[in-house]
């Protein structure tokens, strides 16, 4: 394995210096004191450490601690379990995807420690969920220092897909084939990169399970696009959780088997996103209606994927991989302004839900606007990226919060617009955000305008491209 790890941190370095030829490091302001590692609830365990046991926790990670593994004078000790596997909780936390000067993209964060003195004298086995175990992530070791964890000491990762992907296979050629093949189109289209066309994973569930319903909403544009498209709805399927993420992780191998590009240059987050500003210069239009707001009850716990894991030191844990590693990525400029802080500093994200990446900014040497990388404001994005700036902090000792939501570019200026808020409605915010809302609009048009243009640009975009049957 050891040559391999050299290979990757090779690559890894040479494409940071391509990206950071020149750079000069971004400095960041004191951590908030908003978003903190506080805010994730501690789930206790009371164990023998002289048996073997199996932990579950709360978002379906799973800890073998097998006998005498925990030295300690005590033969009863607490074991502490934090996780954060979901962008929600990683945002709250305020666990940032940074690895020193390096952007990180996240599969997930955990932490586990024991409330006695102790210490690790066997490895912990761990099986951590997720929606699609990614090869390209790796272990990374949280370090803490000043109110911030930073990522460090990658290790390689194993994956466990196999079972997922058998049940997968199973389901899918007994209910999918007659309308689709992973390469090519039949009554419906092509699955390969499907899940990346759908940024939204609440939408992709209720299509499967009821595609009429979805299209009757009118909550989801790529649904409608795809009904104007082939005249059909596609048939409901009464799939559990586990079965839809087996029939995923099927569609992902066989995409990655079979080498098949993803040639979708507009995705649900972008289309969304136009789709609602058109909505906005169009209010006759029947999307009018009031929609209701519905919660993301995928859970972690039924995915049908698991990274295993073996630790040897407790502590603050990340499985990521280097932004610089994903297809797409390019050199791009961003500059944040914020506006109603009365010149007080404050700390501004820039989140980017579909990939988990949470990176803090810091204030430009002029004391003018907010970057996340480097003092030009250069950064390594990903283009045509539902992605959202969030500024919060307290000024007067009151909260304030702004989000503004923007789609990735090679090169922006954002405007973010702060208001006194309370705990609860900066909550729900952050809810709505870590599920990729692209209608999450803050109410102050100064704050929006910048973004209203570049959206109606990007209408224009979608008629000249074939998507003019929805405007």
């Amino acid at each position: 394995m050891q040559p391999i790890l050299s290979l990757r941190n090779s690559l890894v370095a040479v494409t940071a210096t391509w990206l950071c030829s020149s750079c000069q490091s971004v400095s960041l302001p004191p951590a908030s004191d908003v978003l903190t590692k506080e805010n994730i609830t501690e789930q206790l365990f009371t164990i023998n450490t002289g048996k073997d046991t199996i932990l579950l926790s709360a978002a379906g990670i799973r800890v073998h601690i097998p006998a005498g593994s925990i030295k300690s004078t005590k033969t009863s000790v607490t074991v502490v379990v934090k996780e954060a596997l979901s962008l929600y909780d990683m945002l709250r936390a305020g666990l940032t995807t940074r690895s020193g000067d390096k952007l990180l993209r996240s599969n997930g964060m955990f932490y586990i420690n024991t409330r006695e003195a102790s210490e690790l004298t066997k490895p912990l086995r761990l099986s951590v969920p997720a929606a699609f175990a990614d090869p390209a992530m790796q272990l990374f070791k949280g370090m803490e220092e000043n109110g911030r964890v930073d990522w460090q000491d990658p290790v390689e990762l194993k994956v466990d897909t196999l079972s997922a992907y058998t049940i997968g296979k199973q389901l899918f050629e007994a209910n999918c084939t007659s309308c689709h093949t992973v390469k090519h189109g039949l009554t419906g289209p092509a699955l390969a990169h499907i899940e990346s066309r759908w940024t939204n994973r609440e939408h992709l569930y209720r299509c499967i399970r009821n595609s009429q319903a979805l299209i009757s909403s009118d909550e989801c544009a790529y649904m409608s696009r795809a009904y104007c498209q082939y005249k059909i709805a596609m048939n409901s399927f009464s799939f559990t959780d586990y079965e839809i993420e087996c029939v995923l992780a099927y569609i992902r191998r066989e995409t990655e088997r079979l080498g098949i590009p993803d040639t979708i240059t507009i995705k649900e987050a972008e289309l969304d996103a136009c789709y609602n500003q058109y909505k906005k210069l169009n209010p006759s239009s029947a999307a009018e209606k009031q929609l209701s707001e519905r919660k993301n009850n995928i859970s972690p716990a039924v995915s049908a994927e698991y990274y295993n894991i073996g630790i040897s030191t407790f502590g603050w844990f990340n499985i990521d991989a280097y932004l610089f590693d994903v297809n797409g990525v390019v050199k791009a400029k961003l500059e944040v302004f914020v506006e109603g802080s009365n010149d007080k500093i404050v700390n501004t994200y820039l989140i980017i839900p579909g990939d988990k990446i949470f990176v803090e900014g810091g204030l430009l040497s002029n004391k003018k606007g907010y970057v996340f990388y480097e003092e030009s404001s250069a950064l390594p994005l990903k283009p045509g990226m539902q992605a959202y700036i969030m500024a919060t902090g307290k000024v007067n000792g009151m909260l304030v919060l702004g989000i503004t939501p923007f789609v990735t570019a090679k090169e922006q200026r954002v405007k973010v617009m702060l208001k006194q808020t309370s705990q609860e409605k900066a909550d729900e915010l952050l809810k709505q955000l870590s599920l990729g809302k692209s209608s999450l609009q803050p109410k102050d048009d100064k704050a929006e305008s910048d973004v209203s243009k570049e959206q109606e640009a990007l209408l224009q975009k979608l008629r000249n491209s074939g998507w003019d049957c929805l405007f």
